[in-house]
């Protein structure tokens, strides 16, 4: 299944928990670096790799997920900012979402170049590519959303404080009953129409693992064994093989959530999502080993499955990546901000091996 079907990244700035977590971050690495030069400047000194990175203008953008439909065609969104590339980014054009009535967008999925459906204080959708947007109308007390699903432009999923879903492009949503023990929907992907996998929290536990296998009609809690361990984003490359993370770990499970391996220690790094292109995944997030006391990004991919994986570390100053999609094995694009809090995207073509940094201005 394509990655760009489907945005699981958690409402990091929309959901109290996650907000107050934010702004601790924001305080303490502030103190820190605030005089400091973000370096990840357009006359950047790897010259040699092969990653991209643009920042959006002067306002504030706080991007929280991405989507890619294909190697050419991204859009991004977040706090004030819908940002789109069709070039491959090497151009983008940006708006302020508040001119479809909605100031925070926490999540976005395209199953296509032309449809996609970004959720957060409402939802809106576009089948033009980003050019236009219209505002669904949802189902009475059911507003607030941290992450979508489509994986067709008919059918879509969205979990927040409730459960809706659509089988007709969004012309009509419909409330789904939460499964036991969820208040608060965190993560969705959806390897298929029918089957797709959640994280939330609930009255018995913070972190725990939901499946369906007919389209949101009923799901099952699945045994997720370790609560104490923050889950913020899953990914399933097939129906059975799905990968979770959170918090200095990242967690697999190869028979659709019925048990889940053993975790896989990242000390010091927090993942705020993961993506999947067949086997090829990439989780992202923030990392705070830094001698220096700066938390950078970092990005941590595997090429089996998630048997091993590879981990990068950005030196570019404070960098929080919220975000990745990847349309292919080799193309990715993530999206974050810095301390300055501007929206940063990268982008690497050969599936994060080597790296190289652009910076451009977002409109």
């Amino acid at each position: 299944m394509r990655s760009a079907t489907d945005s699981n990244n958690r409402a990091q700035r929309s959901v109290p928990l996650k907000l107050f977590f934010a702004m601790t971050v924001a305080i303490v690495t502030l103190v820190t670096i605030l005089a400091q030069p973000f370096v990840a400047s357009a006359t950047g000194t790897r010259s040699n790799s092969v990653w991209r990175v643009a920042t959006t203008n002067t306002q504030p953008a706080y991007l929280n997920a991405v989507a890619c439909p294909s190697t050419s065609d991204c859009i991004a969104v977040g706090d004030g900012i819908i940002a789109t590339t069709t070039n491959g980014g090497r151009t983008w054009t940006s708006e302020n979402p508040v001119d479809e009535g909605v100031d925070v967008l926490s999540a976005i999925a395209c199953p296509s170049t032309s449809d996609c459906t970004a959720v957060g204080y409402g939802i809106i959708s576009t089948t033009n590519g980003g050019r236009t947007w219209t505002r669904e109308s949802l189902p009475y007390g059911v507003n607030i959303f941290n992450a979508v699903a489509c994986p067709s432009t008919s059918d879509c999923t969205a979990v927040g404080y409730g459960i809706i879903s659509t089988t007709n492009g969004g012309r009509t949503w419909k409330k789904e009953k939460p499964p036991l023990g969820m208040s608060e929907g965190n993560a969705i992907t959806c390897p298929s129409i029918s089957h797709c996998m959640a994280t939330g929290s609930g009255k018995y536990t913070n972190n725990a693992t939901f499946a369906t296998t007919n389209g949101g009609r009923t799901w099952r809690r699945g045994r997720f064994p370790y609560r104490s361990f923050p889950l913020f984003s899953i990914a399933c490359h097939s129906i059975s093989h799905c990968i979770a993370v959170g918090s200095n770990n990242i967690f697999i499970t190869t028979n659709r959530g019925h048990t889940w391996g053993s975790p896989i220690s990242v000390t010091g790094a927090t993942f705020y999502n993961v993506t999947c292109h067949f086997s090829h995944c990439i989780a992202v997030g923030l990392d705070t080993n830094n001698k220096n006391g700066i938390m950078n990004g970092i990005a941590t991919t595997t090429t089996n499955g998630g048997r091993t994986w590879k981990r990068r570390i950005f030196h570019w100053g404070f960098l929080r990546l919220n975000a990745v999609a990847c349309s292919s094995n080799s193309h990715c694009t993530a999206a974050g901000w810095n301390n300055k809090g501007r929206g940063i995207i990268i982008a690497t073509t050969n599936g994060g091996r080597t790296w190289r940094r652009e910076a451009s201005l977002l409109g």
